[in-house]
């Protein structure tokens, strides 16, 4: 999974390579360039894509419990969530190719940017500029306050376009959600370390567009013969399934039916506060790769996959899952039934601070149903083992939750304020005339309100339409939502 391609794809053994342009030829300045209007600290905001670089989803500003819909903007098509922050609701138009700048208090439309392809996710926010990625390879800056260009930078490897998901996009495609972590704005192009080159890493000053730090990531393709020259392994006695076999494990890549752990694809970037993590692999903050793996937040799919399936789950984790002896669903669906076992938190969603983690996640013993649940954490050190999310452990430290309550909906979006999680909810319940109408948010859908310390459901509002993956952002004590119907909306205290 750590390196699985989605979709369909062609491939060629060889190619000649695409002259790239220099460093100094990628940065183009726009009609504003320097005249950014700096902001000043802005309290209660909602930055970049899950709050901050940590992707904790858990806001600075307290959102009442009562609410009702202070304004409703419909925009069309895909929507990606809203990021607010100076006054201003951001988000992506993935069909238009553009990105929305509205005011916060009423919802108008300050401004509408279209950008060079389609932009997966929401922007964020620096110093009054916002900075966002996209499907044509390029980072673009703009001032927020008017949405006028301060700059782009050409992240691609050269300026080469293929077709993805009915589009013309570049070869190396950038997602929308740069991080900004102290100061610098980091990101990513490429798809796969696997393919075309691999994936080339950058962090810039957001200011400037010039180049701070950069790094390419690429796979070597391992040769038949490093395998064979190798020895079956004494250690290995028994081998569950048909998941592996004695050949796995003699790989080069140490890759068995889930696990590439050479390998990457490309994902929205996270931090655990000093390191910089793409996926599974984790960076210095210069982007120079570690060796040891680190506990942070991502997805066995990707974070903003919305396609959930028994394999695509949120782990707070080190990512290192090779060589399980069976199946990876098979473990996480049922922590503790085999050892080893997973022994960090997942779910189909989490949010966390440095104390606990509240996520959602699927029954094992019920097929569609879920659970929420809240577990301890520990903040984030440089002194933490780098453990396998795999291991055995005793049996009264499997799973070791602090509630756990049954959820009779399906989450799709999570945060926590103040004392509460807002979760927006589709029911799970199948009509028998329209099977897939619950999954595709066709029978209705609610944000749901509940008590972080036990569980409890607080109160719930209907929606007309259920809110995209993950499409919630809390701001100026307001929840902004997304919805697959294309609108944007406001909810406010009564």
């Amino acid at each position: 999974m750590e390196s699985k391609l989605w979709g369909f794809w062609a491939v060629a053994a060889d190619r000649s390579e695409a002259p790239e342009p220099p460093s100094d030829r990628r940065l183009e300045k726009g009609p504003s360039y320097g005249m950014q209007a700096e902001s000043g600290p802005d309290k209660g905001s909602w930055p970049q894509y899950r709050h901050d670089p940590l992707r904790s989803g858990i806001a600075d500003t307290i959102v009442p419990s009562q609410l009702e819909t202070a304004w409703k903007v419909e925009i069309g098509g895909r929507l990606t969530a809203p990021v607010a922050a100076g006054g201003m609701v951001l988000l992506g138009a993935m069909d238009q190719e553009a990105v929305y700048g509205l005011d916060s208090e009423n919802g108008r439309v300050v401004w509408r940017y279209s950008a060079g392809g389609r932009v997966d996710s929401p922007p964020a926010v620096y110093r009054g500029m916002a900075i966002f990625g996209c499907a044509d390879g390029r980072v673009y800056c703009l001032r927020m306050s008017d949405g006028r260009l301060l700059w782009s930078f050409l992240a691609a490897r050269a300026d080469l376009r293929t077709v993805a998901e009915d589009r013309v996009e570049s070869v190396w495609p950038v997602h929308g959600s740069v991080l900004v972590h102290d100061g610098v704005a980091y990101f990513s192009a490429g798809r796969s370390t696997w393919i075309d080159g691999g994936i080339d890493l950058y962090g810039l000053d957001p200011e400037t567009g010039r180049i701070l730090y950069q790094n390419r990531f690429e796979s070597r393709h391992p040769k038949i013969e490093e395998g064979k020259a190798r020895a079956k392994p004494e250690h290995i006695t028994r081998v569950s399934q048909n998941t592996t076999d004695y050949k796995t494990f003699l790989a080069s890549d140490r890759s068995d039916s889930f696990s590439m752990a050479e390998g990457c694809i490309s994902d929205v970037l996270v931090s655990n506060g000093r390191d910089i993590f793409m996926h599974h692999v984790c960076f210095d903050n210069k982007l120079q790769r570690r060796e040891k793996m680190k506990r942070h937040l991502f997805s066995t799919s990707g974070l903003l996959d919305d396609a959930e399936n028994h394999r695509s789950h949120w782990v707070l984790g080190t990512g290192d899952f090779s060589r399980a002896p069976v199946a990876y669903s098979w473990i996480v669906n049922r922590p503790g039934q085999r050892s080893p076992t997973i022994a960090v938190p997942t779910g189909v969603m989490m949010v966390y601070d440095e104390e606990s983690v509240w996520g959602v996640r699927r029954k094992g013993d019920s097929n569609g149903k879920y659970s929420i649940f809240r577990k301890e954490n520990t903040p984030f050190s440089d002194a933490d083992e780098s453990l396998p999310d795999f291991r055995a452990i005793p049996k009264d430290q499997v799973d070791p939750t602090v509630w756990i309550e049954d959820m009779p909906a399906r989450t799709t979006a999570m945060l926590k304020s103040g004392e509460h999680l807002f979760l927006g909810t589709v029911p799970v319940e199948i009509p028998q005339d329209d099977p897939h109408a619950a999954y595709e948010g066709r029978s209705g859908a609610h944000v749901r309100v509940v008590a972080a310390r036990d569980g409890s459901k607080v109160a719930e509002y209907e929606l007309n339409s259920p809110a995209v993956w993950d499409g919630m952002a809390a701001a100026y004590r307001r929840l902004y939502i997304s919805t697959r119907d294309g609108s944007i909306i406001s909810m406010a205290g009564k």
